[in-house]
This record gives C-alpha cells, structure tokens and sequence, in this order.
C-alpha cells in the first residue's frame, strides 16, 4: 500500500473487518437488517458523502448523488439536505466518515436531527478489458454501505455489493451494461430496494 494515507489504510482495513462481519460480496446485494428495524413515516435520515478508497477522483461523489436520487423515493425518509451535512463535517473536521466513532454519530445525529445515519465506502470503480467473444470494456463497482442508528451508534443495517457490466450478459455481448453511470444506476436501486424491504 505504498503511497496511501494513514487514514485511507485504516478506512480499508476497517471496512475489510466490517465486511469480514458478512458472508462478502456478490452480484446482486448481501443485506442484513437487524432484527426489529422499522421505518415509520417522517422517520429522518442522513446521507454521508461516501468514503472513496480507489484512485478514480469523483468515484465516491458520483456514486452518492445517484444513492441521494434513489434514497429521496423512499417512503417514509425525510432525508436531510446534502448542503448541512457536509457543512456539519466540515466543522467537525471530519474526513473519514465510514469509521466514525459513536460519539462522532451521536453528535451528529443530535446535530442535524436525525435517527439514522447512512455511511458508505467506495472499494472499486472503473472500467476493465475483459476478453471474450471479443474484448471489451466493462465497467465495475464495489461497495459497502451501511445504515446506523444515532441513539446508540449501532448498526441496523448493511449491504456489501460487487457488481460488473458483464453480470448481465447473455451471449455475444448482449445483455452486457457498457456505461460505468448506468451500472451505478443500477447498482444503486438494488441496494436501495434492498433497503426498502426491510420491516
């Protein structure tokens, strides 16, 4: 890991450690709701800026304002503007948002009103030649996200996700997402669906 940060090896070893706590990552998303989680209407959440450990500059920016559009359609979030939150983080000198100690989600949930709190790191993101029927490039997104409660700081819920644009293909290419932004897209709702389930 020559050249990191020591903050960007701890987030990766954390969140290693973390989806250590999973079965790991697949196609399609691992989701583990604690057990008794309920969203009730006006139920307030925020949405962190993703923590980005690949080297693609705007990777965890772009992925967290397509979760920001997906997570605003579901029913019974009121979620918190983005402008307060990065405000608040910024004043708390906070970088690293996907390790936060309890004190630091107490405080924030406290801050901005809110019982959940949602934290994500970016593992993977970019576009790969990948050889087949003929070669191509496919694009691939690996994730972790997570939801906290501010009460206690504990986990209520998770979802380790690793997708590629070939997942989808049939035969001879067809079937296959070419776009990084569509399979983010599409990445996205299924993490949120996924979200959404939980009663």
């Amino acid at each position: 890991m020559a050249g990191m940060s020591g903050n960007r090896i701890w987030g990766i070893m954390g969140i290693v450690l973390l989806i250590g706590w999973l079965p790991g990552c697949a196609p399609h998303p691992r989701s583990y709701p604690r057990s008794g989680l309920e969203i009730r209407e006006r139920t307030t959440v925020a949405l962190l800026p993703f923590d980005n450990l690949t080297d693609i500059e705007g990777a965890s920016r772009h992925v967290h304002d397509i979760f920001l559009v997906e997570l605003l359609r579901v029913e019974g979030f009121s979620v918190v503007d983005p402008g307060e939150v990065e405000r608040l983080l910024a004043e708390e000198r906070i970088r690293m948002v996907s390790e936060l100690s309890r004190e630091q989600i107490q405080k924030i949930g406290a801050a901005l009103g809110v019982s959940l709190l949602i934290q994500g790191s970016i593992l993977e993101y970019g576009i790969r030649q990948v050889q087949g029927y003929t070669t191509a490039e496919v694009p691939y997104i690996t994730v972790f996200v997570k939801m906290v409660e501010t009460t206690h700081g504990e986990i209520v819920w998770a979802s380790s996700y690793s997708r590629n644009g070939n997942d989808t293909e049939v035969i001879f290419g067809f079937g296959r997402i070419s776009s990084l932004n569509r399979l983010t897209e599409v990445m996205v709702e299924e993490i949120v669906r996924s979200l959404k389930d939980v009663s």
